[in-house]
């Protein structure tokens, strides 16, 4: 990811939100962005995953704009909200989504709800894989569900995973532990 002199504003005459900002990210990097509410962190990762055009300057991913990139990557970038969104379906749908099932899914799957440690609780449930987490995840802790979005985004096997404060739902030990798995498969 390269950032050169960016400058954005959400409209020609609006107070710009950066002013010729430069970032380079490289592989295997794990970067954290701070700040106060209002301060443009969100912008910044719509500028990176290319879901907004800088008003000056380029967003690029591998040399190339972030917009081509991820319209041309597809599933080479994920994206872990604050708010998780499950379907009503199964744990392993949920983790899947949308992705077409193959002979590795079940191993792959088990591994990303061991990555987020999830897998013991999965493991407790009736039909383990196969339960149904109801509308919402209405059967998932507000935890259990954020786990369950970042399982998604290693199953897919992005090599750019975004996070937009998606630890807030975890308490400190479990979020900790989430970390600590990032920084080791980060490579």
């Amino acid at each position: 990811v390269h950032l050169l002199d960016v400058s954005f504003s959400y409209s020609l005459e609006g107070r710009q939100i950066f002013e010729e900002i430069s970032l380079k990210i490289d592989q295997g990097d794990f970067v954290l962005i701070s700040g106060p509410s209002g301060i443009g962190k969100s912008t910044l990762v719509d500028l990176i995953l290319g879901l907004l055009q800088p008003s000056k300057g380029s967003a690029q991913i591998n040399g190339i704009s972030a917009s081509i990139f991820r319209e041309t990557n597809v599933g080479s970038m994920a994206y872990v909200p604050q708010v998780v969104s499950v379907i009503d379906s199964t744990i392993l749908e949920n983790v899947i989504f949308g992705n077409i099932p193959s002979n590795e899914t079940d191993g792959r799957v088990i591994q990303a709800l061991k990555d987020v440690d999830l897998w013991v609780f999965v493991q407790s449930l009736p039909l383990g894989l196969q339960t149904q987490i109801g509308e919402r995840g209405a059967t998932l802790s507000g935890g259990q569900r954020q786990r369950l979005g970042i399982a998604r985004a290693l199953y897919q096997g992005a090599s750019l995973i975004v996070f937009d404060e998606s630890t807030n739902a975890l308490d400190a030990l479990t979020e900790g532990f989430v970390l600590d798995t990032l920084s080791n498969i980060r490579g």
